[in-house]
């Protein structure tokens, strides 16, 4: 686990400090932090590694300097003025812009220990949350007792309600837009001076924070409204990357989180197979698949299921557009003229494709029994699918 470079000059110990150049690298990874009087060797840096220097001799080697900040090895460097250099050279200005590399003033009453005790403490106690959410989502410990303990040495009081959101980016992106999503979720939180866990994942961010009820307001629609900020806020920042966002239910047990989180990851994932494309999905919103992923986690053949129902419809070579048809027209109530509107054919085509429905499959959909077996079977159909795409 690292911090980025955004995160290190925010601590309270780097007040003092000034960013001089490379803007556009702030969201670099600081790994380690590495002290270097004299620069001698460029090749042994490591990726990720943070430079602090008294910028002793680069006055005078000032190219090996300069070949130093285009190497894209370091995550940033933070030079001392004062002590051998007056002021840092236009020229490291220049490159460190060029080349994405934070450039960092450091005043000379700043001791090198201050410096990497607090951010090294930072990276440490990252990556302590991130171990304790990963115990809470994946049910690790489960002890309670323990899990109280380890919250309240972190600053998070699990006896409240608590919710897991998934935010997952919906299209493509670079580790820029993860990390940029990340801190965007990270200072709103920030701002709601709510007690939250946060970590990044392949292709989004898995967020446990704490939801209230008031008097006109549910714990759902805490969560629901916590969520639209997220991303109306986000929309104005970056409306050219989409992003979902899965709500799990909220849970007062922490032995109960992995739930929420799992319930959130259905939401996220599942989000495709809905007919109403929304952007924020609550675990509630799949309740037609509630059922279906009980099932599934109990080691039922959802395969068997649906072929038992819609197995002959689907054999047929017009299978796939008669399952579209009944799913059109289960989800518009069963109204002729809507459902032929969302089909784009005639109310009379609509009409003949069901009675052959009906009549090539011995099957009834008036019948309100009927119905449910086969939106149920639909539902698994493509739940399946899902999960062997």
């Amino acid at each position: 686990m690292s911090i980025t470079v955004h995160e290190a000059i925010n601590l309270p110990v780097m007040k003092s400090t000034k960013l001089l150049a490379g803007t556009t690298g702030l969201h670099n990874q600081i790994n380690w932090v590495t002290i270097v009087e004299v620069i001698e060797d460029i090749n042994r840096f490591q990726d990720g590694e943070f430079l602090i220097t008294t910028g002793y001799g680069l006055n005078e080697n000032s190219l090996h300097f300069q070949k130093l900040l285009t190497l894209k090895r370091l995550s940033g460097i933070a030079i001392y003025s004062g002590f051998y250099l007056k002021e840092i050279p236009q020229i490291f200005l220049e490159l460190a812009n060029k080349h994405h590399l934070p450039l960092i003033e450091l005043p000379t009453e700043l001791n090198f220990s201050t410096v990497t005790k607090s951010i090294l403490q930072e990276i440490l106690h990252k990556q302590m949350e991130t171990t304790f959410l990963e115990d809470l989502i994946n049910n690790y410990v489960h002890s309670s007792a323990i899990l109280h303990e380890r919250g309240k040495k972190l600053g998070i009081n699990l006896s409240l309600n608590q919710v897991v959101l998934q935010i997952k980016l919906d299209n493509e992106f670079s580790q820029e837009h993860l990390d940029l999503l990340y801190h965007h979720f990270f200072r709103m939180m920030e701002q709601k001076e709510r007690q939250f866990l946060l970590r990044t994942g392949l292709d989004g961010l898995t967020l446990l924070t704490e939801v209230h009820s008031e008097k006109r307001k549910s714990l759902k629609q805490d969560s629901l409204d916590l969520a639209e900020e997220f991303l109306q806020t986000w929309k104005e920042k970056q409306p050219q990357i989409s992003i979902l966002i899965g709500v799990g239910k909220s849970y007062d047990t922490p032995n109960q989180l992995s739930e929420s989180a799992k319930e959130a990851k259905y939401a996220v994932d599942l989000a495709s197979l809905l007919s109403s494309k929304k952007e924020i999905i609550h675990y509630d919103d799949l309740a037609t698949f509630h059922l279906l992923l009980q099932m599934k986690e109990l080691g039922i053949s959802l395969k068997q299921f649906y072929e038992e129902q819609i197995g002959e419809l689907l054999t047929n070579n017009k299978g796939i557009d008669y399952i579209q048809t009944l799913e059109v027209y289960f989800q518009q109530n069963l109204n002729l003229q809507t459902t032929a509107a969302k089909l784009f054919i005639h109310r009379h085509t609509l009409k003949y494709r069901l009675q052959q429905i009906e009549n090539r499959f011995g099957l009834n959909i008036r019948s309100v029994d009927e119905r449910l077996k086969l939106q149920l079977a639909i539902a698994a159909y493509k739940l399946e699918k899902y999960f062997n795409s």
